[in-house]
């Protein structure tokens, strides 16, 4: 799979230039793709263009810590940490991670921290989500379930 693959059936698939999305993903779900993370993100760039936005999830949060027996007696069954500022992977994937860390991506504060590019990447920090719910904003899954749609828990 290349970027023009991805970008071709991005608009198969109703992304549109000027759009603002809140994009989740698994590269794993994808196959193989030639570029990596870095394909997909230009090719969502592309697809939204100069007067489109992108948000996606930047929480400090890892991926999921192995349960002890003790753990597990207390009834926890998810255990994870709250990451620093500088961290360089988290449990988003390598498609946010790599979002997040490039020129021209700004990300929130906190612990809770959105990502954006483009139009109105400002919101990322300013308000997180919010000015994608408000304002026409639309979720984009790719090889990501609806569990994981950060703006649900708005």
């Amino acid at each position: 799979m290349d970027k023009s693959f991805i970008v071709n059936a991005l608009r198969k698939n109703g992304v549109q230039e000027g759009m603002c999305l809140e994009v989740h993903s698994s590269l794993k779900s994808f196959g193989y793709v030639e570029g990596g993370a870095e394909t997909v993100i230009s090719a969502l760039k592309e697809s939204v263009g100069s007067e489109g936005t992108i948000f996606m999830p930047a929480l400090r949060l890892s991926p999921a810590l192995p349960l002890t027996d003790e753990d597990k007696k207390l009834g926890i069954t998810c255990k994870i940490k709250i990451l620093p500022d500088d961290r360089k992977k988290s449990a988003m994937g390598i498609i946010a991670n790599t979002f997040r860390l490039q020129n021209g991506t700004l990300t929130g504060s906190g612990i809770m921290q959105i990502s954006g590019w483009g139009k109105h990447a400002q919101e990322a920090v300013t308000g997180g989500l919010n000015f994608a719910i408000h304002n026409g904003g639309k979720a984009l899954l790719l090889g990501a379930d609806i569990y994981k749609l950060t703006a649900m828990h708005y």
